[in-house]
């Protein structure tokens, strides 16, 4: 069996296609196109430019799905909709503009997630995993392959070259801006314990 996945990040929306078998699965396709939605926030809310470009790349996923006649397709969101006061909004309008029904991933789904995927057939003594998206962090914490710990914040590479850097690279000030404000946000942190 086939299945496609879309992961609606904040940076790039992407689609992966897997073959499915024997309770193991195995990658086909990957497909990505960077559109960059943290930089349709507006005062905390997703524009309608930006829920059009959503749709136009989940409307050409939807093409190429079928071309390659995969009819199950799942899709969900990171922190590009549960970042934005106007969710709900977004998710209606994607499905009235696609037909498609988008999951939103809490902190907590993404970081076990991410962890799942990076160590999926892979040994994992004990360590701490670190995924950077563009508009959230996940760290988890790991013993034999089990989370012990979790946390998600709310802060990635787009979010942060948003709110720090003016130009097209950071400068020195700015660098030390970003550490400084990553560095207070992690001292405001705990680890959640599974």
């Amino acid at each position: 069996m086939k299945c496609g996945v879309v992961d609606i990040g904040s940076n790039t929306v992407q689609l992966t296609v897997y073959r499915y078998e024997r309770d193991s699965f195995h990658p086909l396709l990957n497909r990505w196109e960077t559109v960059g939605l943290a930089g349709y926030a507006e005062n905390g809310s997703l524009t309608e430019e930006g829920v059009r470009a959503a749709c136009r790349v989940l409307k050409d996923f939807q093409t190429l799905l079928a071309d390659l006649e995969v009819s199950d397709f799942y899709v969900f969101a990171t922190a590009s909709l549960r970042g934005v006061s106007n969710t709900e909004q977004v998710m209606e309008a994607i499905r009235a503009h696609t037909g498609v029904g988008v999951e939103l991933l809490s902190g907590e789904d993404e970081a076990e997630y991410s962890f799942r995927g990076a160590t999926w057939g892979a040994p994992s003594p004990a360590g701490l995993m670190a995924d950077i998206g563009g508009g959230s962090t996940e760290l988890v914490g790991y013993e034999d392959g089990v989370i012990t710990s979790t946390v998600s914040l709310n802060v990635g590479v787009v979010s942060l070259f948003t709110k720090f850097v003016s130009g097209v690279l950071p400068t020195q000030a700015e660098q030390g801006a970003i550490r400084a404000h990553a560095a207070a946000l992690l001292d405001t942190q705990t680890l959640s314990h599974s």
